[in-house]
C-alpha cells in the first residue's frame, strides 16, 4: 500500500469514504426532502414551459447580454421573469433564489429539451 501520503493510500482512503452508505450518491439524493423535490418540480416545469412556448413560435432563446444588470436578458429569461410575477410559488423558487448550482436555465439544457421536442 506504501505510505500514508502515496497516491495508492489516498485513492483506497477515496474509495472506502466513497463506499460508506451514509455518504453514497444515491444515499444524499435519497435524503432530499419533498420541499426540495416539489421546488426542482416547480422549476423543471416553468423551464419546458418557457422552452415550449419559445420553439413553437419560432423565436430565439438567447439574448446579445445575459448579464444581471443587462437590458436586453434574452427572450427565455424574459418569459421566465413573465411567468414569475403572476405566482408566488414561482417567484421564490426561480432564478436568483434557485440553488446556485441548479442549471436548468442554462444554453445546454435548453438545447436538451429542444432535442427531446424536436424528436417527438
Amino acid at each position: 500500500m506504501g505510505e500514508i501520503h502515496s497516491s495508492h493510500h489516498k485513492a483506497e482512503e477515496k474509495c472506502d469514504l466513497l463506499l460508506r452508505k451514509n455518504q453514497s450518491i444515491g444515499e444524499v439524493l435519497h435524503k432530499q426532502t419533498k420541499l426540495e423535490q416539489n421546488n426542482y418540480e416547480i422549476r423543471l416545469r416553468v423551464t419546458i414551459f418557457s422552452c415550449r412556448f419559445l420553439l413553437k413560435i419560432a423565436l430565439p432563446f438567447c439574448g446579445h447580454d445575459e448579464m444581471e444588470k443587462s437590458n436586453n436578458k434574452g427572450l427565455f429569461l424574459k418569459v421566465l421573469s413573465l411567468i414569475r410575477e403572476d405566482n408566488e410559488k414561482i417567484l421564490k423558487v426561480t432564478l436568483e433564489n434557485a440553488p446556485k448550482n441548479e442549471k436548468l436555465t442554462s444554453p445546454t439544457i435548453q438545447k436538451d429539451i429542444d432535442n427531446g421536442f424536436q424528436k417527438r
